[in-house]
């Protein structure tokens, strides 16, 4: 979602298309949890249910009429730009890690003791997020200038170490991840990621001629 800040500027007016369909699916999968959440845990009321379902039911007619507004992607970029393939290994990983969160939200949640229907419902919530982030990678090949896709692997980064410092304080600070086992984990699969991000967003700058072609469409 930080992505969307930094490409507010794009010359390319179909870049948000592939974010506000995202924003769609993910709005429109987490209203229906939320239902799902208030029907089989004592722990949601109607008052929760309404502020919270409302939100999203809101956040999705909005995005529903900006995408409406929005030009398409007129084609994938011809150039065969590296980064598209990182872009979509990122978007799987992304994807997987979605998929256990939202299905099995006891085994994602390492270490946690006493879970109850309200996590799970925040689990399976953060698994309908990675779902969107995991279709805004997907779609990065239909950007037409390499600098915006180089932006965007920027800030995917940034927004992977910022996790990163939040694993960390958890564990250091809170105690939120009291076994040492569960915090490697994390940091493990998290520096992974990193790492795949980080070579996506410096390959983007390597060639001349990409840089040329880049030049010219604009």
């Amino acid at each position: 979602m930080i992505g969307v800040i930094f490409l507010i500027n794009s010359q390319d007016e179909a870049i948000f298309s592939g974010h506000l369909w995202s924003k769609i699916v993910a709005n429109a999968l987490i209203l229906m949890e939320n239902i799902y959440s208030y029907k089989s845990s004592f722990h949601w009321n109607y008052k929760l249910l309404c502020s919270s379902g409302s939100f999203a039911l809101f956040s999705l007619l909005i995005s529903v009429y900006f995408y409406l507004n929005t030009p398409r992607p007129r084609s994938s970029n011809q150039f065969a730009d590296k980064v598209n393939n990182i872009a979509k290994l990122e978007s799987f990983i992304v994807l997987m890690a979605g998929l256990l969160m939202f299905a099995f939200p006891d085994l994602a949640m390492l270490g946690l003791k006493n879970s109850n229907e309200t996590y799970r419902s925040l689990c399976r919530t953060s698994g309908i997020l990675l779902f969107s982030l995991s279709f805004e990678s997907f779609t990065i090949s239909d950007f037409i200038y390499l600098k915006d896709k180089k932006t965007f692997m920027l800030t995917r980064l940034i927004g992977s170490l910022i996790e990163l410092g939040v694993i960390l304080a958890g564990h250091y600070h809170f105690k939120v991840f009291a076994m040492v086992p569960e915090t490697a984990i994390l940091i493990l699969i998290n520096m992974t990621y990193n790492l795949i991000v980080f070579y996506g967003y410096v390959i983007t700058v390597t060639p001349k001629t990409s840089v040329a072609a880049d030049s010219k469409s604009e």
